[in-house]
């Protein structure tokens, strides 16, 4: 429904809804998002979606998204970070971003399509891997812990899961790749029978 949470400053987070294919156009324009979870069953974002939505800071896309409509994302001032998990959209606009000047997209490696900018906006390859070959891996002063590298300034969230049959990962720690590197550290470990690390979008 188009302009259905628009204006709704005092909204902050929302999950839209497994199930929904497209998020109509100005849905959520001038609201007061700090946070939203798009679901990978969303196909289509529309024109003015989130447009004017300044306290926004980071957005995740879903593979699913193949089209994404005219500025979008447009005055999202504090926008920061657009993650997009897939390929390149096939469609859109050639403005998604304007007046959000701050913003980096972020893409996955093996994903096509991307280019040195999208939308206007330039584009970095997120990349971060465990280095397992220096000594900073493994258990030092009581805590586990290894060194991240990738591209300079990238952010990392390192989430933990203790038994991956039931695939519950708690946030850990949110790394920046400084100079291409960051060290983790887990206090925690021994806390648990097993423990499994991932990275993910912050």
């Amino acid at each position: 429904m188009t302009w259905a949470f628009s204006y709704c400053f005092g909204l902050k987070s929302i999950t839209i809804p497994k199930g929904l294919t497209h998020i109509a156009q100005s849905a959520f324009a001038d609201s007061g998002l700090t946070n939203i979870v798009i679901p990978s069953s969303v196909t289509s974002i529309g024109d003015n979606a989130f447009t004017w939505s300044t306290s926004l800071q980071s957005i995740s896309i879903p593979m699913s998204v193949t089209s994404i409509g005219y500025e979008a994302f447009a005055v999202c001032r504090n926008l920061k970070s657009a993650y997009f998990e897939g390929d390149r959209p096939l469609e859109y606009a050639p403005i998604i971003f304007d007046g959000a000047d701050a913003v980096t997209v972020y893409y996955l490696a093996g994903t096509t399509g991307w280019e040195a900018t999208f939308s206007g906006r330039p584009t970095v390859l997120w990349n971060p891997q465990v280095s397992i070959s220096d000594s900073d891996f493994g258990i030092k002063d009581g805590k586990f812990g290894f060194n991240i590298k990738g591209n300079n300034g990238i952010k990392v969230l390192v989430e933990a899961c203790d038994d991956l049959s039931h695939s519950l990962w708690i946030p850990t720690a949110t790394n920046v790749l400084a100079g291409g590197a960051s060290s983790f550290s887990d206090s925690e470990w021994a806390d648990h029978p097993s423990r499994v690390y991932r990275f993910h979008f912050p």
